[in-house]
């Protein structure tokens, strides 16, 4: 059972039952037709044991799982490599569930507000701190348990910042903690509100959820400092076809939304500052194509034939795309008709 599965099967109802926009539907569709024969291919042939298959053209949709996988893996390798060698703060800004009425309001706002309250008192706790510019890397999560609603700010923090001359200084105590999170709860809590507050306003819809806003404000917020990852064990819940995807469709991000953002010392802005603080290159110039790393941090190779396990597939026909035979934007067009 994969996603493109449940899409298939249960698009349909979904639509009819909490019309969905056009940019979601066009997510699904994307997922629905990933590695499928409508988007093209080609035809294989191993040159060890003639075994022949198709392979086709993923989506790459950044929503789609089958895609990112791989993706994320050569990011995250990535940013070990560029590190800086210092102790690195997980720093966890997270939000009420009252606020998550105002999130589907106008998501995108909310998220660019999340990041720029979030850089903002990150910056502003350097400076009060430690008197130093500091730097983060920021990266956004929708999901709660369950596919619920639960946006959060996952930040990794370096232990290090500029001072106004110009020289990389040390910070932390100790190594133990880097900010009071009770205060960066307070600050972020205020930022955070006052700028949802004021798009509210301007859109003249802050009496409909002024009432939220002052919960909110009442309420002592959570920000996590070194947290743990937890048990991998959750518990099992069954949805309908329809709620999964309703519930799926709250994490589609606005188009052209970027979810990872650097701020500070860690932009390139102070990329020759902070260069005597990365991590020695290694003596070997590592010279592997983007395709061999994905084998290497896979362990998956899909040149090797999975028959015999020995010879590599070799292209033999190329397939182009055809026009899907199954489309939920269609869906979308005839109920709207009707």
């Amino acid at each position: 059972m994969e996603l493109a599965t449940v899409i298939k099967r249960y698009a349909a109802d979904f639509v009819v039952q909490h019309n969905p926009n056009v940019y979601q539907l066009n997510v699904l569709n994307a997922l629905q037709l990933c590695r499928t024969a409508p988007l093209g291919g080609h035809k294989d042939r191993c040159d060890s044991c003639g075994t022949e298959q198709f392979s086709y053209i993923s989506c790459g949709n950044r929503h789609c799982p089958k895609c990112q996988i791989a993706r994320q893996m050569l990011w995250a390798e990535d940013r070990m490599r560029d590190s800086l060698n210092v102790k690195h703060f997980h720093i966890v800004f997270t939000v009420p569930d009252e606020l998550n009425a105002v999130c589907l309001a106008d998501s995108r706002h909310f998220y660019e507000s999340l990041f720029a309250c979030a850089k903002e008192t990150l910056s502003t706790f350097g400076y009060s701190h430690y008197s130093v510019e500091t730097g983060a890397i920021c990266v956004l999560h929708t999901w709660g348990q369950n596919l619920s609603l639960h946006p959060h700010l996952h930040c990794i923090v370096p232990a290090a910042g500029l001072i106004p001359m110009g020289r990389i200084k040390a910070i932390g105590n100790d190594g133990k903690y880097l900010y009071p999170v009770r205060q960066l709860s307070v600050v972020f809590r205020g930022k955070l509100l006052e700028a949802l507050k004021r798009n509210l306003k301007k859109k003249n819809r802050l009496p409909e959820f002024q009432s939220v806003i002052e919960t909110c404000y009442a309420k002592s917020w959570v920000v996590y400092s070194e947290p743990s990852l937890g048990n991998a064990n959750q518990k099992l819940m069954t949805l309908t076809g329809v709620e999964f995807l309703r519930r799926f469709c709250m994490h589609i991000l606005p188009k052209r939304f970027v979810k990872i953002r650097y701020f500070g010392i860690l932009t390139s802005v102070y990329r020759k500052q902070v260069e005597s603080l990365k991590t020695k290159p290694d003596i070997v110039q590592h010279t592997e194509t983007r395709k061999q790393r994905i084998v290497r941090l896979t362990g998956f190779d899909p040149c090797k034939c999975p028959h015999c396990n020995t010879g590599n597939m070799q292209t033999i026909k190329t397939l182009p795309p055809i026009r899907s035979p199954v489309d939920v934007l269609l869906y979308h067009i005839i109920n709207l008709s009707h």
